[in-house]
């Protein structure tokens, strides 16, 4: 699990780290951070990822709406980033997972753009195999203060009772609902797979990558994963105190 917030950085980086796993002769398999922008920039990242065995990529895509991508910085630009996505995949199949991060409540959102492009990443499953959406929270207390944070009025939000209004008058009570939403539909019915962390984490217990690939989250085995973490803590235990026991005689 590669936690570099912006593992795609360069083409230049992943190339020394593609020769250095080479040289090892390690069947490396990862799951990362990855700036989608970037590899719009860099397309060649994309086979690289591939081949040097990235599995599961994590993208902070924040949001498809056009005013509010370019309010935050992001492209605006969003057949360019849908593009980019199918592009990864076609490259990628099905041999990586891909999890989609997003935020509802930006600048110039409204219910009905967060609506519109949310329904486009739920009918577009063999794009992004999984995703998330947040609420914006906005806090001057957050050390990793985003612009928002430093200056919520500058991007014309306004507060009442705590909570913040949005430049178009979208409440954020609403936007915790629609994200709520959003998100229950998504678990119950089936829309998302194991992706990120959890993909390369579970694999701890004995599963597949291509096991793994087969479930969504709401039809995973849990009874079975917490058999296996119990029985993963007993033979650690075992292995622990028979080694202390014989190199401390703590056990005789």
């Amino acid at each position: 699990m590669i936690i570099d917030d912006t593992f795609n950085e360069s083409t230049e980086k992943l190339v020394k780290i593609y020769e250095s796993v080479q040289k090892t002769g390690l069947n490396l398999e990862f799951s990362c951070y990855l700036r989608l922008d970037l590899l719009a920039r860099y397309p060649e990242q994309m086979k690289l990822l591939y081949d040097m065995g990235m599995k599961s990529c994590f993208l902070g895509i924040e949001t498809l709406n056009p005013a509010s991508a370019r309010a935050i910085g992001k492209s605006s630009e969003i057949h360019k980033v849908k593009n980019t996505l199918s592009q990864a995949k076609e490259i990628w199949g099905q041999d990586v997972v891909v999890y989609g991060s997003f935020i509802c409540g930006l600048p110039r959102d409204t219910e009905q753009t967060i609506n519109e492009w949310m329904q486009w990443v739920w009918d577009n499953s063999e794009i992004l195999d999984s995703f998330n959406i947040n609420t914006l929270g906005i806090t001057q207390l957050n050390a990793w203060a985003s612009e928002i944070d430093q200056d919520p009025a500058k991007f014309g939000y306004t507060f009442e009772d705590g909570y913040w209004i949005n430049d178009q008058g979208l409440t954020q009570q609403r936007a915790m609902k629609l994200a709520d939403e959003w998100m229950e539909k998504s678990w119950t019915r089936g829309r998302l797979k194991v992706t990120s962390w959890e993909m390369m984490g579970i694999q701890n217990l004995g599963y597949s990558f291509k096991q793994l690939r087969q479930y969504t989250l709401d039809k995973l085995p849990w009874e079975e994963f917490t058999k296996a973490l119990e029985n993963r803590v007993i033979r650690y235990q075992n292995r622990l105190l028979t080694y202390l026991g014989h190199h401390q005689g703590v056990i005789s």
